[in-house]
């Protein structure tokens, strides 16, 4: 067997390793895939350079359009490597609620705003540390509303008025809805299956 024809069999079992490697977990994936694709880049230009004297066009111009594409893979990975994505932040705190079928009520007056549940029997937030209801929560300054709506999905296709809906941690018992009342600055927590209803914002002075 010849020389070339050894070390051509020994870079593409190099290659192979290192794949197995990077995919095993025992190096870093995205690395084992950069040197893997760049290995393969090498290979595929040393079968052109070959090809091309050997007089074998068709093969030559394969190899080149396969550096190509290597190249670009190569480009995407190390892209990948030097700008990794950002692991999403852990919410800080959750929105507990317990359903029933109450209607409207008050459950606190603060920062200027009335907060109201709807078919809600309780609202709670719970941090890491300590579970407070909702008035304990805004009453020790743990939470606010610019804090509740920053961790929800907000749904702004209306006027005068926006829902949002929090989509949690998949826990079924912390997706609800919030109704933020522009006209009147008030608030009202709903179920998630809260389906909105201009009533909802409408308050009397004795409310």
């Amino acid at each position: 067997m010849k020389k070339k024809n050894i070390l051509m069999i020994l870079f593409a079992i190099l290659i192979v390793v290192i794949m197995i490697l990077a995919l095993a977990n025992v190096i870093d994936e995205k690395i084992g895939m950069c040197i893997s694709i760049g290995l393969v880049t090498l290979f595929n230009l040393s079968v052109s350079i070959f090809a091309f004297k050997k007089d074998i066009k068709i093969i030559g111009v394969l190899m080149i359009l396969f550096m190509l594409i290597g190249l670009t893979l190569l480009g995407i990975n190390i892209y990948t490597i030097i700008n990794p994505e950002k692991e999403p932040e852990e919410a800080k705190f959750r929105i507990l609620i317990k359903e029933d079928r109450s209607d409207r009520k008050i459950l606190i007056d603060a920062n200027n705003r009335k907060y109201y549940t709807f078919n809600l029997e309780t609202v709670d937030v719970e941090f890491k540390d300590k579970t407070y209801s909702l008035k304990e929560a805004f009453e020790v300054e743990r939470v606010s509303l610019e804090d509740i709506l920053d961790q929800a999905i907000p749904n702004n296709n209306t006027d005068g008025y926006k829902i949002y809906y929090d989509g949690g941690q998949g826990y079924q018992n912390d997706k609800y809805s919030i109704v933020v009342c522009e006209n009147s600055k008030n608030v009202v927590f709903a179920p998630y299956s809260y389906k909105y209803d201009p009533k909802i914002c409408e308050f009397s002075d004795e409310d």
